[in-house]
């Protein structure tokens, strides 16, 4: 049989497939036809995909997973690597920690509390005690950054972060995104 035939056979199965990551409004799981991508569907009492996070993907792809693919029911979006990205965050977390005065309960939420207080001193405080911890950390560290203030700058002024560990990964091209918000 024709591999690309029994692979779109079985993912058109009634088959259980192991979640790969869940969310308050949704769960995702693998693609067997494509390893590169996952769908997230709704889950619970939403029968449909919420479009305003859809149209927000798509708006931003160099933010957040390019869109493969949208129905009613599910979302197709390209798999990030999570792995790398949480050793990062947890690495970048815990140098943050250092020094009480600058963190706040997390990584990111620390820029969002920034971002939404316009706290640019310690914003510029942030980046030297990044500065010595060496290029590389710091070179990391901004990568970050910018990808936290950039999405924080697309969001409505209302909007409460709810950024943390477990919602950023790296796409095959090794560009940072988040996963969700």
């Amino acid at each position: 049989m024709n591999m690309k035939k029994y692979h779109s056979i079985e993912e058109m199965m009634a088959v259980p497939k192991k979640k790969v990551g869940s969310g308050m409004e949704h769960d995702v799981y693998p693609s067997y036809r494509n390893p590169d991508s996952v769908y997230k569907t709704p889950k619970g009492k939403t029968p449909k995909i919420r479009m305003a996070w859809v149209n927000l993907f798509q708006e931003h792809p160099d933010i957040f997973p390019k869109v493969l693919e949208v129905k009613d029911n599910y979302v197709t979006l390209e798999k990030l690597d999570t792995n790398k990205a949480m050793n990062e965050y947890l690495t970048l977390d815990s140098i943050l920690k250092e020094d009480d005065e600058l963190h706040d309960s997390d990584f990111a939420y620390t820029f969002f509390i920034i971002y939404k207080n316009h706290e640019q001193d310690r914003l510029d405080a942030i980046d030297e005690h990044f500065k010595n911890m060496g290029q590389n950390v710091y070179n990391i560290y901004r990568k970050w950054r910018d990808l936290i203030l950039k999405f924080l700058n697309i969001m409505p002024h209302d909007y409460y972060s709810d950024l943390h560990l477990g919602q950023f990964g790296y796409s095959k091209d090794g560009t940072l995104k988040i996963l969700d918000f």
